[in-house]
């Protein structure tokens, strides 16, 4: 479990640092719908999550001459909406992401203060292994630091391992 966990989490970093690289399309969907005429994006978006079951986050408002887009976002799913207020014509445009992309938005995604569930709990799980991968790292040092005659030894791969993951993080912001 272990392997395939670090193997994802490896394929995710890749595309993550290289995007240029893949090229995947998400599978999208069109749909139009008749809503109630002079709503405001926030009472479009909790129709839409509550009678069509759209879910996501309320993000990149733009409005224009009765025009209302934003874009509801979720972990697997973004949906691009189209609101007219006049005649309450909305348009839908969905688009479902690959598990690989799925994988990488998880990665964006921070806090746990989104107004669908869904995120939040996807906040938390995260938030609970990165402490839990906290815990075993220092209790793992500890462990280790007991052992006398492995100090020097273990002290150059911490030094070393340290060097390298901060050297990787600042290529990959820089490339």
């Amino acid at each position: 479990m272990w392997k395939l966990i670090r193997d994802l989490h490896l394929w995710s970093g890749v595309q993550i640092a290289q995007p240029r690289w893949f090229h995947p399309q998400p599978s999208s969907t069109d749909s139009v719908t008749l809503l109630p005429a002079g709503l405001s994006a926030r009472q479009v978006a909790d129709h839409l999550r509550s009678e069509r079951k759209t879910l996501g986050d309320l993000n990149q408002l733009r409005e224009a001459s009765g025009v209302i887009q934003f874009r509801l976002a979720s972990v697997g799913r973004i949906t691009d909406v189209r609101y007219e207020a006049a005649d309450g014509k909305t348009t839908l445009k969905t688009n479902l992401m690959s598990t690989s992309q799925m994988i990488n938005r998880m990665h964006f995604i921070s806090g746990m203060w989104h107004e669908t569930r869904e995120i939040n709990w996807m906040g938390l799980l995260a938030g609970l292994v990165s402490l839990a991968l906290v815990v075993m790292g220092v209790t793992g040092i500890l462990l280790w630091f007991r052992m006398k005659n492995e100090r020097l030894f273990g002290s150059v791969l911490i030094a070393v391992t340290l060097l390298w993951g901060l050297g990787l993080m600042v290529a990959m912001r820089v490339a």
